[in-house]
C-alpha cells in the first residue's frame, strides 16, 4: 500500500515537473523579434502605415508603443503567420527629430523593439494642376 502510494507521488510530480518544461519551452519559442521597419523616416505631424517585419508577431499584445513622446502607434493588421504587423504611425507636428525605438510586449512579458527615425516634414510637391488654363478676371 505505501508503494503504491509513493508511485502516485512519484508520477504526480513527474507530470508537474514536465508540463511546467513543456509550457517554458512553448513560451520560449513565442518570443517575438522585430527584424525591420518599413518606412525607416516617419515625417514630423503626419500619419505613416509601417510595416513591421519579424518573428512570432501575432503573440497577444499587453502593450505596444514607441518610447520618447510625441509618437503613437496603433496596429491595423497581423499577419496570421507571425512575420509581420501593420502599424499606423501618428507624430506630433513638434516631435523631436531623432531615432525612436518602437516596442511591442507581449502577454508572457517577452518584449521586441525596432528603430525608425522622426524627420523634418517636406513640404507637399504638386505634379499637375487641372485646368491648365485660366480666363483673366
Amino acid at each position: 500500500m505505501e508503494t503504491n502510494k509513493n508511485l502516485l507521488r512519484f508520477l504526480f510530480i513527474f507530470v508537474l515537473v514536465f508540463n511546467y518544461a513543456l509550457i517554458q519551452s512553448s513560451q520560449a519559442s513565442e518570443t517575438p523579434t522585430i527584424s525591420n521597419i518599413t518606412p525607416k523616416l516617419i515625417p514630423q505631424g503626419e500619419t505613416t502605415i509601417a510595416i513591421i517585419e519579424g518573428t512570432n508577431l501575432n503573440q497577444p499584445i499587453s502593450v505596444l508603443g514607441v518610447r520618447g513622446g510625441g509618437v503613437l502607434a496603433f496596429v491595423l493588421n497581423t499577419n496570421p503567420n507571425g512575420s509581420s504587423i501593420t502599424v499606423q504611425i501618428i507624430t506630433e507636428q513638434n516631435a523631436a527629430l531623432r531615432p525612436r525605438e518602437f516596442f511591442m510586449r507581449t502577454d508572457n512579458g517577452f518584449e521586441a523593439t525596432g528603430t525608425f527615425e522622426v524627420i523634418t516634414a517636406t513640404a507637399p510637391i504638386i505634379n499637375s494642376i487641372y485646368p491648365t488654363t485660366a480666363n483673366p478676371g
